[in-house]
């Protein structure tokens, strides 16, 4: 429970850190007592898996989101399909590895997203993810 008054747990490598605070629909840089959790975790050395992104990160565009209150998730189990802010090699310390899940969304509801990326594949270069095209841009 997040409260301003509270000691949290003693937190080791041993431990896992399931973070499901905030999910993708967050508009906001988390404060206050949340920042404070996500900084303490952060902080241990537990391995933290995120569930869908990981708390406080904004699902597209974070040029404008307190970055010292996202989690630095070491793995990420997202849902249906990855979220833009996954893409961009900035993002990499907090969304660390990822993974997306299936949960049997209607593609109706998902929009054809699957369907994009699969009909692209075959004209895109091979690429390590985080890697730059030539040229670095």
């Amino acid at each position: 429970e997040v409260v301003s008054e509270s000691e949290p747990p003693l937190l080791s490598d041993h431990d896992v850190v399931i973070d499901g605070l905030f999910g993708s629909g967050l508009n906001r840089p988390l404060s206050g007592g949340f920042a404070a959790v996500v900084n303490y975790i952060n902080h241990s050395e537990a391995p933290i898996v995120s569930i869908d992104i990981p708390s406080g990160l904004f699902g597209e565009d974070n040029r404008h989101n307190n970055l010292e209150a996202v989690v630095k998730a070491t793995r990420t189990f997202t849902f249906a399909f990855p979220k833009l802010a996954f893409l961009l090699p900035e993002n990499g310390p907090f969304v660390g590895e990822w993974q997306v899940l299936d949960i049997n969304l209607h593609q109706d509801i998902v929009g054809g997203h699957h369907g994009l990326a699969q009909a692209s594949k075959p004209f895109l270069p091979q690429r390590q993810l985080w890697s730059c095209p030539v040229g670095g841009r």
